[in-house]
């Protein structure tokens, strides 16, 4: 291969795999991206022509980095290998242009990757916008202790799937994390369009569930049981709104409520 390229050679091609990835991966990363110049210089010579070793590596690195996920951004790969981002970039979309048959199994890492990449992204901008919106904390405000429960219950799905629900909720049924006291009953039609009947009851249970852990039990006595004083059709809503007014009325009352719920 020295003599058909030249310019590439083994020892050059470890070297750069290596300013880029540990020792082990590196080799075998730079295995591979000789064996794909050999079998590329075999198809197409001419491929080779008018470019330099820096950019071939890059794009052929960048798409074997999927191949063996050990994912390098082009920007990592150019900076380390003392080339532009963009030279790494048309690089890489030359290889899959001319040599899309040696990379199949590429491709699709590549598509499913980079789209959780970005959704990661996405949520993650956007849980950090929600952040700023509401600061939780434990004070005496219902609604707070409201908001915090649903941001606890949500976090149990995962943070990645709470900062969707989070964007759909806002975006899908112009629902604001702030607004969730006062559009409580909008709030469970959207769970229970996004979940569906069943499981948005399950997940109404959790939170009031952690509402009420949220809640000094001082109080406020709830239990979820199928025997005594059952409730069977209790809202959501309603059940917020009755602890809404016992957590208002607590300090003066001292009443301590009992609420079984049947699940």
């Amino acid at each position: 291969m020295v003599t058909i390229l030249r310019r590439i050679s083994c020892e050059e091609t470890v070297l750069a795999a290596r300013t880029i990835w540990n020792p082990e991966t590196a080799d075998d990363i730079a295995a591979n991206a000789l064996q794909v110049l050999v079998n590329a210089s075999r198809i197409n010579l001419r491929f080779f022509n008018g470019k330099t070793s820096a950019s071939l590596l890059g794009g052929l690195f960048y798409i074997l980095g999927y191949r063996y996920y050990a994912i390098r951004t082009q920007h990592q790969i150019a900076e380390k290998l003392g080339t532009s981002e963009a030279s790494v970039r048309k690089s890489c979309k030359n290889w899959f242009k001319t040599f899309p048959f040696l990379f199949t199994d590429v491709t699709g890492k590549i598509n499913t990757i980079s789209s959780r990449i970005q959704e990661k992204a996405v949520c993650k901008k956007y849980e950090n916008h929600v952040r700023t919106l509401l600061p939780i904390n434990t004070s005496s405000c219902f609604d707070n202790v409201l908001i915090e429960a649903i941001d606890e219950t949500f976090s149990i799905l995962s943070e990645t799937v709470k900062a969707v629900l989070y964007f759909y909720l806002e975006n899908t049924f112009h629902i604001k994390k702030i607004d969730f006291p006062d559009k409580i009953d909008c709030f469970s039609a959207a769970l229970d369009k996004i979940f569906g009947p069943a499981a948005s009851r399950q997940m109404e249970i959790l939170l009031m569930k952690k509402l009420y852990v949220k809640i000094n039990r001082k109080w406020i006595e709830y239990k979820f049981v199928q025997i005594e004083w059952t409730v069977p059709e209790l809202t959501f809503q309603e059940y917020v709104q009755l602890m809404r007014q016992n957590f208002e009325a607590k300090q003066d009352n001292k009443i301590k409520l009992k609420v079984l719920v049947n699940e």
